[in-house]
């Protein structure tokens, strides 16, 4: 019965990704669920830690990629991108995949966390910092959610699914090459992640990404 759930899913992000790009990551996210048996044998040749953190960056770059597809379509001025430009997009994009993914290597040394946590954790932190405007109030996604439900809820799930797909897919092919006497998860241990992806976000967005801009200007 959850393989037929998967399946179906699959072929539903499948289809409504051919006219907003940007979903194709949960579709790819699901197939490799569905094939994470052979894919872990795939991927058994990289060390510990490259492996979680050179499949993280790039599955993060292929979501990046289908964002850039999503955005094509649209004016430069309009593009909801990291830089309007598909090439410098994908430059920002893998020092801030390359960050967040290091990040959670750091957590996931310490603790034994689920995928399903991984992916729970990283789908709230995307919902908190995707499209942040603090013009319109701060976490954008977030307060469509909330003040119009109908439209809002289905865009907050969707930007948790994407973000918390590539993470949580790295982690699923390589969780067996991480030590088994991390400690437990605890409740404080969800809010210290979540201040370490503020961190590294406000890190990233007023030092780090400007200091890249000044380098390719």
């Amino acid at each position: 019965m959850k393989t037929i759930f998967l399946v179906i899913s699959f072929l539903f992000f499948l289809v409504i990704s051919f006219d907003s790009p940007t979903g194709f990551i949960c579709a790819v996210g699901i197939a490799v669920y569905l094939l994470r048996n052979p894919l872990r044998r795939a991927f058994s040749f990289m060390p510990h830690p490259f492996g979680f953190i050179g499949l993280g960056i790039s599955f993060g770059l292929l979501t990046e990629g289908f964002a850039i597809l999503d955005n094509l379509k649209r004016l430069p001025e309009n593009r909801i991108l990291i830089d309007a430009d598909p090439v410098r997009d994908l430059f920002f994009g893998f020092f801030f995949y390359g960050i967040f993914i290091v990040v959670w290597y750091f957590f996931l040394r310490k603790w034994n966390f689920s995928v399903k946590q991984v992916f729970i954790l990283s789908g709230v932190f995307g919902i908190l910092t995707e499209q942040f405007n603090p013009a319109a109030g701060g976490p954008v996604i977030l307060l469509q959610a909330i003040t119009n439900p109908l439209i809002g809820i289905p865009m907050a799930l969707l930007i948790a699914g994407i973000y918390g797909t590539f993470p949580s897919i790295a982690y699923l092919l390589t969780k067996e090459k991480f030590s088994n006497g991390r400690r437990k998860i605890r409740y404080q241990t969800y809010f210290i992640v979540l201040i370490g992806f503020f961190v590294q976000w406000a890190m990233y967005g007023n030092f780090i990404l400007p200091f890249l801009k000044r380098i390719l200007s």
